[in-house]
């Protein structure tokens, strides 16, 4: 039995953006948290079964959509409509959330990442691992999914330096938010420390 063992965690604040309670009396995220302890024991289907309850209930929750869209493909091995899920998740995340959405940008590219792969789209499973990163370069479950499908991660920036320096950190920031280009374009200047010689990014 496969237990899932890298679950996303989704920010404390989202509680589910809908008001409505089902007839059971569960809210969206109480739905999502059961879903989640089911995945904790190993028990898939069950989770899947929840969301799936949850779907029917509260059809624009990106959150609830994005999971289900994954367990949708693992479960039930319907790729296409698993990926158009975390597709409408993305969508509704950026037009109808109410938080701020580049918190949970890594989790739903994370799912729509693990859809793709399970469905055998590698490169595009790749890109949306990527654009994951984008936006949280040291998520680990990322990280963990990428090195599972045999992706080495890029060395830092600055290579002789540990990832975990500032610089680094800085650097791999711009250079995943693709904002590092235009900004080197316009100036980039010398900065000489210890007489290695860096470039300077004028913000």
């Amino acid at each position: 039995m496969l237990v899932e063992k890298n679950l996303d965690i989704v920010p404390a604040e989202y509680n589910g953006q809908s008001h409505r309670v089902s007839l059971s009396g569960l809210k969206p995220a109480e739905y999502f948290r059961q879903a989640k302890s089911q995945l904790r024991i190993g028990k898939q289907k069950e989770a899947f079964e929840l969301l799936q309850q949850s779907i029917i209930l509260f059809p624009n929750d990106p959150v609830l959509l994005s999971h289900y869209g994954y367990l949708l493909v693992l479960v039930e091995k319907k790729y296409r409509m698993g990926v158009e899920s975390c597709l409408k998740a993305l969508d509704k995340l950026q037009t109808d959330w109410l938080f701020n959405e580049e918190v949970f940008y890594p989790v739903f590219y994370h799912n729509l990442g693990r859809a793709y792969a399970l469905a055998g789209k590698r490169k595009e499973a790749l890109d949306a691992l990527k654009k994951g990163l984008s936006y949280d370069p040291w998520n680990s479950d990322i990280i963990r999914e990428m090195r599972s499908m045999g992706m080495r991660r890029e060395k830092p920036p600055i290579p002789f330096l540990e990832r975990s320096n500032p610089l680094n950190i800085f650097l791999g920031i711009m250079f995943h938010k693709k904002k590092y280009d235009s900004v080197a374009k316009k100036s980039v200047v010398s900065l000489n420390i210890s007489g290695l010689r860096f470039p300077k990014i004028e913000m």
